[in-house]
């Protein structure tokens, strides 16, 4: 039996080498095709955590300033997710006027003046809400509600990049007759939705979780709006200096009367005859203007007593000026910020932040300076106030000064 001829060496070289290019075209093709598609994903992640950082600033940046239609300031309020009434028109992405707490919903992006951001999937993105931050009052000491990943008070407000649908999701093009479903984009704990809602994870089984979560912290949002107050309530002293060429003495810390926030009638909460230092008076000898948000009624415009911010500021003028005298050129003050200390301050007012673990704010404990301050803004009697930390101790005031 004849066998099949070989072929030459030559051709089998040939054939060979063309066997190894072709293997390394499509290795390269395979290789190629992964490098783009890494690629794409990078791009995808890139955009979506922009998007979560953009709307986190947005929702933070419009509580710090919240200006109601009306005029009433209501700093550290949120906003409630989206008005679905509104889909498909004009004002889409515009917050509900109110909301049951805690709530779900897609980010109101017009209300926050941010455009219709969307992650890298090209979905808008989602949103939740604690409860405690939508009427007053509203401060430091308001808690967070949220809890991520089984940890309580993780959260004023998070908010969400849902990706992708996974299997079992749909998302037709929504409208107000038929809005869309938190369990068509959020996962897991994220999509519950019969009960008001304030238990949250960041991770799931792949494959049938893919939620990006980014957090809102009782900190992130308080270390903003306490520098806000802070600002608005040296505006106002400088308001009252500027009518009475004095400001007015601080009212004793240790006195009751100028905790809460209900209306402190006249003569309670007044400015002290003995104290340098203390919190702003509700009654001072010279009243405060009928306009001015640090007198003690509530009502609308009067953000300062509605929200219960006289418990949580400290207020320091220098003696020599204060209501009786006449020489306010220099002050003695001194605060220490972080570029330096500033010398000469004529008032001091300090920000007491969130109580810290080793405080505490509850009846009589509200008339001790050391539940609320700390370092030496617990020790005012040398005229040194601080914006920063001197020891590695908890720390969280926040100082200004008038110069």
């Amino acid at each position: 039996m004849r066998t099949a001829p070989s072929l030459p060496r030559q051709q089998r070289g040939a054939l060979l080498i063309l066997l190894v290019i072709a293997l390394g075209i499509l290795a390269a093709t395979v290789f190629v095709g992964m490098l783009s598609s890494s690629a794409i994903q990078n791009e995808r992640d890139k955009k979506t955590a922009a998007a979560l950082a953009e709307a986190k600033a947005a929702v933070i940046g419009w509580s710090a300033s919240r200006y109601s239609t009306s005029g009433s300031y209501t700093p550290g309020q949120l906003p409630c997710p989206e008005d679905l009434t509104r889909i498909g028109a004009a004002n889409e992405g515009t917050a509900a006027s109110s909301c049951t707490l805690p709530a779900t919903g897609r980010l109101p992006w017009k209300t926050l003046k941010i455009g219709d951001i969307r992650d890298g999937y090209g979905e808008k993105l989602w949103y939740a809400i604690s409860a405690g931050f939508r009427t007053s009052p509203i401060n430091s000491d308001t808690p967070a509600n949220l809890t991520v990943d089984g940890i309580p008070g993780s959260a004023v407000a998070i908010i969400f990049a849902p990706g992708p649908a996974l299997t079992g999701q749909t998302r037709p093009i929504p409208t107000s007759l038929s809005p869309p479903l938190v369990q068509n984009y959020l996962e897991n704990e994220n999509s519950l939705s019969s009960l008001p809602n304030n238990k949250f994870v960041t991770t799931g089984t792949p494959g049938t979780f893919n939620d990006r979560l980014l957090i809102i912290s009782h900190n992130d949002l308080f270390s903003v709006v306490e520098k806000r107050v802070t600002r608005d309530v040296i505006t106002a002293l400088n308001q009252y200096f500027s009518d009475n060429d004095f400001f007015p003495k601080p009212a004793s810390f240790s006195d009751p009367d100028c905790l809460g926030n209900s209306s402190i009638a006249s003569p309670k909460c007044p400015s002290s005859t003995s104290e340098k230092s203390g919190r702003i008076p509700a009654n001072p000898g010279t009243a405060w203007d009928s306009t001015s948000a640090l007198r003690g009624t509530i009502g609308a415009g009067n953000w300062f007593q509605n929200n219960g911010w006289r418990e949580l500021i400290y207020y320091a003028p220098d003696t020599a000026c204060v209501d009786g005298t006449n020489n306010c050129s220099n002050g003695t003050l001194k605060l220490i910020t972080r570029q330096g200390t500033l010398d000469k301050q004529r008032a001091i007012v300090v920000s007491a932040g969130s109580k810290l673990t080793s405080q505490n704010r509850n009846n009589s404990d509200k008339t001790n300076i050391t539940n609320y301050f700390e370092d030496e803004n617990s020790t005012p009697l040398d005229n040194i106030y601080s914006s920063i930390s001197n020891t590695p101790s908890p720390f969280n005031d926040f100082g200004l000064s008038i110069p």
